[in-house]
């Protein structure tokens, strides 16, 4: 049923209870499904927003860390500088990425993820999750306009912190991203699509 309502649900926003009224997955939720296939044991969720993958979708099993002082993190895990990461060497068996890695600022890529590759342990992985271009210009467009329309234009709620309209890399490719990847030192890149978005979104996989 997502895969045959997907371009319903890409153009009609809506929160997670009403799609779960609707039979269907809300794009976070079926993001996090996906995301969580490829994770097992302790994980660090990178941009973890109100830290919802590490709280119902972990169960717990890891940490999750903002720039942003989001409800659901801990105080401790607000990080001024996500460049300089305070976790010890090999601390964690998977760091995630989920659709953000068009937030960090293009100087700051290669040494947020080699953060990441020197806090996971040999073996462990990394996730990323990455929109099609032309797909993400789209998405990200529309979703900036509703909310500002039917939430912070009507209901005057406040900004997200970090999703001004302007912030985002709309265009981060692939090959950009398995280009930092390999240079940094991950190995066995590959990619896994989303079958119930069409194959639009999708995760890119490495290991330490």
């Amino acid at each position: 049923m997502d895969t045959i309502t997907f371009p319903i649900r890409a153009l009609v926003a809506s929160g997670r209870t009403e799609y779960r009224f609707l039979g269907l997955s809300s794009f976070s939720d079926e993001r996090y499904d996906y995301v969580a296939s490829e994770v097992s044991g302790f994980c660090l969720d990178v941009g973890c927003g109100y830290n919802r993958f590490i709280r119902d979708f972990c169960q717990g099993n890891g940490i999750g860390i903002d720039l942003f002082p989001y409800d659901g993190i801990e105080k401790n895990h607000v990080i001024e500088d996500l460049t300089s990461l305070p976790f010890a060497d090999n601390t964690f068996d998977a760091v995630t990425f989920i659709a953000n890695i068009n937030h960090i600022p293009r100087k700051d890529r290669d040494k947020e993820l080699g953060e990441a590759y020197r806090c996971l342990r040999p073996g462990g992985k990394i996730v990323i999750t990455n929109l099609n271009p032309l797909a993400s210009q789209l998405v990200h467009r529309m979703g900036f306009a509703y909310y500002n329309i039917f939430y912070y234009g009507l209901l005057h709620k406040p900004n997200i912190p970090g999703h001004a309209e302007g912030d985002d890399d709309l265009t981060i490719s692939n090959r950009e991203i398995a280009d930092r990847l390999e240079k940094i030192g991950f190995k066995a890149l590959r990619s896994r699509y989303f079958t119930t978005q069409w194959f639009l979104n999708h995760m890119i996989i490495a290991e330490k």
